[in-house]
C-alpha cells in the first residue's frame, strides 16, 4: 500500500513540486501579459465555438452547394471543421507568443522531447486510455457520437483523409491547451495552471459521452503536467491523435463496418 501511495505521489504532487520550483519566478501580483493570455484564450474559445463547427459553414448555401458537387459534401463540411481548428486553436496563440509576449516558440513546447523514460511513460498512458476506451465502445451513447465523421466507414479514401487530417487539427489543440496555455501562466500560477487549463479543455467536451467529458479532466491533468515536465507537447499529441483513431476504429467495429471496409 506505501508503494501505490509513494507512485501516485511521484506522479502528481512531487511533479507539481518540481513544476513549481522550475517555472514560479514571477511576481504573482497583476501583469499584463498573463491578462492578455487569459483574454486570446477566451477569444479563440469563443471564435471556435461561433465559427468553428460545421453547423458554422452549413450556414453558407453556395458554399455548401459547392461540397456537394465534388461528391463528398459532408467530408468536406467536416474538413472545415478540421481546418476552423488548426486555425483557431494555433495562429491567434502563435501571433500572441511571437508578437505581443516577443517570446520563442519553442519554450512553449513546441518542440520534441526524445529521452526513452518520457516516451515509455506516454505509451503506459496511452494503453491504459485505450483499454478503457474499449470497455465503453459499445454502448450506445459512444456508439452515437463515434465515429465523429459519420462517413468515415464509406471508404478507405474518406477513412485516410479524415483519420490524418484530424490528427494534424491535434497538434493545434494540443499547443494551445498545453502549450500556450499552461506555459504562459505557469510563471505566475505555478502548477495551478495546469487546473486552470483543465477547465476550459473538459468544457469543450460537452455534448460528448459523460464518461468521456469527465476523462478529459484527468487526461488534461496529465498531459499538461507532462507538457511542463518535458517541455514539450508532442507526446500528448501522438496520445490524442492515437486515441482517437483507436475510438473511431472501435466504433467502426462495434457497428460492424470495419471487417467491410476493408474486406
Amino acid at each position: 500500500m506505501k508503494r501505490v501511495f509513494f507512485f501516485f505521489y511521484y506522479l502528481t504532487f512531487y511533479q507539481w513540486e518540481q513544476i513549481n520550483k522550475e517555472y514560479l519566478t514571477e511576481d504573482r501580483n497583476f501583469n499584463w501579459k498573463g491578462g492578455i493570455v487569459l483574454i486570446t484564450a477566451a477569444l479563440v474559445l469563443i471564435f471556435q465555438e461561433y465559427m468553428g463547427g460545421s453547423n458554422f459553414i452549413r450556414g453558407f448555401k453556395p458554399v455548401v452547394d459547392f461540397f456537394n458537387s465534388s461528391g463528398y459534401g459532408d467530408l468536406l463540411i467536416s474538413l472545415y471543421w478540421v481546418a476552423a481548428g488548426i486555425f483557431f486553436y494555433f495562429v491567434p496563440a502563435f501571433i500572441v507568443i511571437k508578437f505581443i509576449l516577443k517570446e520563442d516558440i519553442k519554450d512553449y513546447g513546441f518542440r520534441f522531447n526524445k529521452d526513452k523514460k518520457v516516451v515509455m511513460l506516454y505509451f503506459l498512458m496511452f494503453f491504459i486510455v485505450v483499454i478503457s476506451a474499449w470497455l465503453v465502445s459499445s454502448y450506445p451513447g459512444f456508439l452515437k457520437i463515434y465515429p465523429y465523421y459519420k462517413g468515415t466507414g464509406n471508404s478507405i479514401f474518406e477513412l485516410v483523409i479524415w483519420e490524418s487530417s484530424r490528427s494534424i487539427r491535434f497538434i493545434s489543440l494540443e499547443f494551445f491547451f498545453r502549450g500556450f496555455f499552461i506555459f504562459a501562466l505557469v510563471r505566475y500560477l505555478g502548477a495551478y495552471a495546469v487546473f486552470v487549463m483543465t477547465v476550459p479543455y473538459a468544457m469543450i467536451h460537452f455534448g460528448k459521452p459523460m464518461p468521456e467529458t469527465c476523462g478529459a479532466i484527468i487526461t488534461g491533468i496529465a498531459l499538461g503536467t507532462l507538457s511542463l515536465r518535458t517541455k514539450s507537447i508532442f507526446g500528448g499529441v501522438v496520445i490524442h491523435a492515437s486515441i482517437a483513431f483507436c475510438m473511431d476504429m472501435f466504433a467502426l467495429y462495434h457497428k460492424g463496418v470495419l471487417i467491410k471496409l476493408f474486406f
